[in-house]
């Protein structure tokens, strides 16, 4: 997977790399009660 970061001010766009912390399932930059409910929610289906 490629992430992209764009930055809107200059309109560049730069190689963000993988989230700091795989288990930030939101992509919210801390890991709480909304990361666990997601991976249980997905976790059924066999996605994570």
């Amino acid at each position: 997977m490629f992430f992209m970061k764009i930055d809107i001010n200059l309109g560049i766009l730069h190689p963000a790399g993988p989230p700091s912390c795989p288990a930030d399932l939101t992509n919210d930059g801390t890991l709480d009660f909304f990361d666990i409910a997601a991976f249980l929610t997905a976790f059924p289906a066999g996605c994570p």
